[in-house]
């Protein structure tokens, strides 16, 4: 009974907190002048030639009039967000069921990379991780109820393809969460699983080579011209961004040529502010990291299962951070895998990680104090939309 009353309690939370959210999202897209670069993601599709970034605006080709204003993107957008958002009300009415988990999902909440944030500073507004989120917390549904059938496997690698083909970042942001939950998943009681190393081999190597497609053979099959002149003959001025070194940048140039293009904000921006971001969040670090370390520490004969999780959550986000710029994007997505990756084994009831935060709540029970200072340090840091963590952007300004 306490567990159900801690289980709607936190929802009726999360259900208020978003309502006016949802509300600064209708406020936002409805405000926005062409939704930035990204608007160009719903208006060039395959029929230009293969490459990234180019799943969604086929798919428009097929339901949006022959001449889209930015009334249509408004409602897919409005849309998409409100959809994201029942989701993941369902998604936490089936993960948190006790104090322990009530207790990493608040203090996930509080922090300036969680979902709150991405609808907060308008980047679900603008940003094709919104459609991902969407995917990846219906497969997380999925997960909780069907894991480890092979079904479940190829269905997990038709969704993962599809992600690709939204935005192949894809890859190394929220495809780091599906990676260890599949890896969690090789052990089965206690057992280590070779048909599901199989399975979660084939899908790997799957989106390997879908990565490496997109980075090596990306291709436009029309001049730049051309496709300018088509864009002002079928889109309304509001409803993209018409500025040739926009369509340059995204669909001309290479994706390394894309991203020698940063190379200079990075080495002298983000990378500073990237070492300054984890300074300044290691605390929250601590505590979503700290469950899985102590598992991997306790475990008798599977330590890796605990260990491999948290480090394929590491390990294959890190790279995009050296990659493009956009750190506000890369943090939600880290931020959420690593949440999820505890809630799910919470929801599972995996004994090493409900003991270890167990011991992480009576913790901060008998130190309240210690709970009261982070939650007041959390809130007191706040994501800058897409260029990251703002107090690391102002500490860089200042020292550099």
């Amino acid at each position: 009974m306490k567990s159900n009353k801690t289980q709607w309690v936190s929802l009726l939370a999360l259900a208020v907190v978003l309502l006016p959210l949802l509300g600064k999202v209708v406020a936002v897209a409805m405000g926005s002048a062409c939704f930035g670069w990204p608007s160009l993601n719903y208006h060039i599709g395959y029929e230009t030639g293969f490459g990234g970034r180019k799943l969604i605006g086929t798919l428009c080709h097929l339901f949006l009039p022959d001449y889209v204003e930015a009334t249509h993107i408004r409602v897919l957008v409005i849309a998409a967000n409100a959809l994201l958002m029942v989701l993941l009300v369902w998604l936490f009415s089936r993960v948190v069921r006790t104090k322990a988990s009530a207790m990493m999902t608040l203090l996930y909440f509080v922090g300036p990379f969680s979902l709150l944030a991405w609808f907060d500073t308008g980047m679900s507004v603008i940003f094709m991780e919104t459609y991902q989120l969407v995917l990846l917390v219906a497969w997380l549904l999925a997960y909780l109820r069907w894991h480890g059938r092979g079904g479940f496997y190829a269905f997990t690698l038709v969704l993962c393809v599809v992600c690709g083909l939204i935005h192949h970042t894809f890859c190394c942001t929220l495809m780091s969460l599906v990676a260890a939950l599949l890896i969690y998943d090789l052990w089965d009681q206690g057992r280590f699983s070779w048909c599901r190393l199989a399975w979660t081999a084939a899908i790997g190597v799957a989106m390997g080579m879908l990565l490496g497609s997109i980075w090596l053979f990306s291709r436009m099959n029309l001049p730049q011209e051309e496709l300018s002149a088509r864009l002002a003959a079928t889109v309304a001025p509001n409803a993209y961004e018409a500025d040739p070194y926009v369509l340059e940048v995204l669909y001309y140039q290479s994706n390394s040529g894309n991203r020698d293009a940063s190379l200079e904000v990075l080495t002298r921006h983000r990378l500073p502010e990237l070492v300054l971001s984890l300074l300044l969040l290691l605390p929250l670090l601590a505590v979503l990291y700290w469950p899985w370390m102590r598992a991997a520490r306790r475990a008798e004969s599977h330590a890796w299962r605990y260990r491999l999780a948290y480090l394929a959550i590491t390990l294959l986000t890190l790279p995009i951070f050296f990659m493009a710029t956009d750190y506000g994007r890369w943090f939600v997505c880290w931020f959420f895998g690593l949440v999820m990756l505890t809630l799910v084994a919470l929801a599972r009831r995996d004994t090493l990680v409900t003991e270890a935060e167990d011991a992480l709540y009576a913790y901060f029970r008998s130190h309240w104090w210690m709970a009261l200072l982070l939650v007041i340090y959390l809130l007191g840091l706040h994501a800058l939309s897409f260029e990251g963590l703002k107090e690391a952007v102002n500490i860089r300004q200042f020292l550099l």
